[in-house]
């Protein structure tokens, strides 16, 4: 190991770099989006001072217009993340592109 990477030890050897072939673009996109979703209601969870492991009967997001297309791909990885019965996620054209506004959440 030590001699093809001229390093002492695995601990100083440079982090692998992912093949350029793996770069995809819409992957990130829907990543993005889902962690903004996961953002903003683990955001509320906070501010109403409940444990993240406590389920949602629902919740209503909106979401700005580069977020809006990836919703479908993400929305059931977003509502097994978080918990949540019922999702509901809209666009708002008057939203920045990325923005997440929470509109309403309710406990079970």
């Amino acid at each position: 190991f030590a001699a093809p990477l001229g390093v002492p030890s695995v601990g100083r050897a440079p982090w692998p770099a992912p093949p350029a072939g793996w770069a995809d673009a819409e992957a990130e996109s829907q990543g993005a989006t889902a962690l903004a979703l996961l953002t903003a209601v683990r955001r509320w969870r906070s501010e109403q001072k409940l444990s993240p492991g406590v389920p949602l009967a629902e919740a209503t997001l909106e979401v700005g217009s580069a977020l809006a297309p990836h919703i479908a791909a993400v929305e059931a990885d977003v509502k097994a993340a978080l918990r949540v019965g019922a999702l509901s996620v809209t666009a708002d054209p008057a939203l920045a592109p990325d923005a997440v506004r929470l509109l309403s959440a309710r406990t079970t």
